[in-house]
C-alpha cells in the first residue's frame, strides 16, 4: 500500500510541474506580446521618432526635407528608443525577425546612411550608441537573408 501512495505521489507531483511550466510559457509569452504591443504603440505615436522616420520618407523620395530636420533631441531619442528595444530582445527573448519586420527598416535606414549619421556627428564617438549599431546590424543581417534593402540616403 505504501508503494502505491508514493508512486500516486509521484505522478501527482509530475503532473503539477508540467502544468506549472505550461502556465510559466503562456504567462511568458502573454508578457512578450504585450511588451511588443506598447513599444509599437510608442514607435507609432512617439513624435521625436515620427520626426526622424518622416525626415528619412521625404529625403528617400528627394523631396525638401530642410524644414523638417530633426533636432539632437529628437535623434537622441529615436536612437534610445532602439537601445531600449535592443535590451527589451536580450531580456524577454523576442525573436528577432518579428521585431525586424516592425522595427527594424528605420533603425537599418539610420544606420546606413550618412545623412542621417551626421544628425549626431557630435555624439559619433567609437562607444556611443553601441547598442542601437548593434540592433541595427541584427537587423540588416536579418533583411539581408531576406533579400530586403534599404536605401542609404
Amino acid at each position: 500500500m505504501a508503494n502505491i501512495a508514493t508512486c500516486a505521489s509521484c505522478v501527482i507531483a509530475v503532473v503539477t510541474v508540467i502544468y506549472a511550466k505550461l502556465k510559466y510559457d503562456q504567462h511568458r509569452k502573454e508578457k512578450k506580446e504585450d511588451v511588443l504591443a506598447h513599444y509599437n504603440e510608442r514607435y507609432s505615436k512617439d513624435p521625436h521618432i515620427q520626426k526622424v522616420i518622416v525626415y528619412y520618407q521625404k529625403l528617400y523620395d528627394n523631396n525638401d526635407a530642410s524644414e523638417d530636420i530633426p533636432t539632437v533631441n529628437d535623434v537622441e531619442l529615436f536612437l534610445r528608443f532602439f537601445e531600449e528595444l535592443y535590451a527589451i530582445i536580450k531580456t524577454y527573448k523576442l525573436d528577432k525577425k518579428r521585431v525586424a519586420k516592425v522595427f527594424g527598416f528605420y533603425a537599418v535606414a539610420f544606420y546606413v546612411s550618412a545623412s542621417l549619421q551626421c544628425l549626431i556627428s557630435d555624439y559619433n564617438e567609437k562607444n556611443l550608441w553601441t547598442d542601437f549599431k548593434e540592433f541595427a546590424r541584427d537587423m540588416k543581417k536579418i533583411f539581408a537573408k531576406e533579400h530586403i534593402k534599404v536605401k542609404a540616403v
